[in-house]
């Protein structure tokens, strides 16, 4: 029993390994992953954590674009505040 409880360790490790950076260091702050979960629970973990990175990966052009548009609009403000700062100055001579 400990030989098999060994291989299936060195084998979901290996699967584990495979995966990308992203899925796998999520993969690897599950507790007991490799070692106490069952063949169904580590497949269904392995599956949910490779939706989440996918899921992240096609918000992140969105993301993207709404902190554009959010420094667009800072810039813009600053840029107007300035020329007040100018405007007023030039009311008083």
């Amino acid at each position: 029993m400990e030989c098999n409880q060994l291989l299936t360790t060195v084998f979901r490790n290996s699967i584990i390994e495979v995966t990308p950076s992203q899925v796998r260091s999520r993969l690897k702050e599950v507790v007991g992953l490799t070692l106490s979960a069952s063949h169904q629970e580590f497949k269904d973990c392995i599956a949910h954590v490779v939706e989440m990175v996918r899921n992240d990966k096609k918000k992140l052009p969105e993301q993207l674009e709404e902190v554009q548009r959010k420094l667009a609009q800072m810039q813009l403000e600053e840029i107007k505040n300035i020329e007040k700062g100018k405007s007023k100055k030039v009311l008083p001579v």
